[in-house]
């Protein structure tokens, strides 16, 4: 049996990327920073930074068939990541890491959700650009996923700040969709299908897909405003009102053409199911130490 080490387990990809992959028959080895107030890690998950001497030491003694790494920091939430800890996190950690086993096949997968055509020079993007520069060799696979949404694995795994679940949440808990800088074009991407895409890149280290090694792969479903976000979700809740709030994304965002959420409603109806179970639940998270 082929053992993965999963790097960032226990977060809102980590846990669904866990379970898809022991259902797809690999040994995991889990690692987490628990980044997040509130987190708690399932048993027999090493908790700690995993580019750390501690965390390289109990990599090389665990000596994985391919590592992932899941610990980019892909969100601000309210400006206050400090950059050293986003930088840290998303580029040095991953590197550091890769540097140590350029032998063993190497997962990295991120959101590049708030990126347009010059997104090498935004902070956060450009912190991804470093890390993937790094780390792209013939046994790597760099994924790349819009805004994830979608019912968490567990309570503790939801991101309730990403964009669509914040929607389909207060429109559960007020009626009303708050759309935040109305022309803003960001691509997306639902949770579950991510994680099967990182079992996919998994797989094809093993020779059992058509994946090949050294492959950067764009996954965006097709472009979808802000705007028609909250459409899409006061359509699926009739009578919900639509806030539209001051301040316009200037960003060229040019993934893709904005279509309608008719073709995802079965999947905004399972998000908000899920979330009408679990709302009284769900508290807003945070960053540890960041105020």
């Amino acid at each position: 049996m082929k053992t993965v080490a999963l790097i960032g387990a226990e977060g809102y990809l980590g846990q669904h990327t866990r379970a898809e992959l022991k259902n797809a028959g690999y040994n995991v080895f889990s690692m987490d920073a628990l980044l997040w107030e509130g987190q708690v890690a399932e048993e027999g998950t090493w908790v700690g930074d995993a580019a750390s001497e501690e965390g390289l030491a109990v990599l090389k003694d665990v000596a994985p068939d391919c590592i992932v790494y899941l610990g980019a920091v892909a969100h601000d939430p309210g400006g206050k990541t400090p950059r050293e800890f986003a930088k840290y996190h998303t580029a040095y950690a991953p590197m550091t890491i890769r540097d140590r086993f350029r032998s063993t096949p190497f997962v990295f997968a991120s959101s590049m959700s708030v990126f347009d055509s010059n997104w090498k020079r935004d902070s956060y993007g450009g912190d991804k650009d470093l890390a993937e520069g790094w780390i792209h060799e013939k046994n790597s696979a760099i994924l790349r996923f819009g805004t994830l949404w979608g019912p968490g694995h567990t309570v503790g795994s939801f991101r309730e700040h990403l964009l669509l679940n914040s929607m389909v949440l207060s429109a559960i808990r007020e009626r009303k969709v708050y759309v935040r800088n109305p022309k803003a074009r960001r691509p997306l991407y639902e949770v579950e299908s991510a994680a099967d895409r990182v079992v996919n890149a998994v797989r094809g280290f093993f020779g059992n897909t058509g994946f090949f090694g050294g492959t950067i792969e764009n996954h965006y479903e097709e472009m979808r405003t802000i705007k028609s976000y909250g459409d899409g979700v006061a359509r699926a809740y009739h009578g919900v009102e639509v806030i539209c709030e001051e301040g316009v994304d200037k960003r060229d965002y040019t993934f893709g053409t904005d279509t309608d959420w008719y073709p995802l409603w079965p999947d905004i109806a399972t998000l908000a199911q899920w979330l009408e179970e679990h709302k009284g639940e769900i508290k807003p998270k945070k960053y540890k130490g960041v105020a």
